[in-house]
């Protein structure tokens, strides 16, 4: 055939990153407490596994009684570091603890 063959595979460059996508910065725990008036809290920590520092948008879903509620909050991580956020929402945590589910992903 005489046309060289494939070394290997290939795959397309790895994106330096990309508008309202922070690459290296991910939820790296959540947690939930009962705030002072009984409210609930929810507890994030992000973490930037990047050298630089960002900004990066993690955005709380709370379903209480097939009810979803989304809260977002914007925070400056430096490089390499966790920052750790609260997120507190109008549902009681009695109401979440009896039929309620939370998640967070960064924006």
């Amino acid at each position: 055939s005489g046309l060289p063959s494939a070394t290997g595979p290939r795959s397309a460059p790895e994106p330096e990153g990309t508008p309202g996508r922070q690459t290296g910065v991910v939820v790296a725990d959540v947690d939930v407490e009962e705030g002072e008036d009984g409210q609930l809290l929810v507890l994030t920590t992000l973490r930037n596994r990047g050298p630089d520092p960002t900004d990066a948008t993690v955005v709380v879903t709370l379903t209480v009684a097939d009810e979803e509620t989304v809260r977002e909050e914007t925070l400056e991580l430096p490089g390499a570091s966790s920052v750790e956020t609260t997120v507190e929402f109008e549902a009681t945590f009695d109401e979440f603890a009896s039929d309620g589910s939370v998640s967070a992903r960064v924006r």
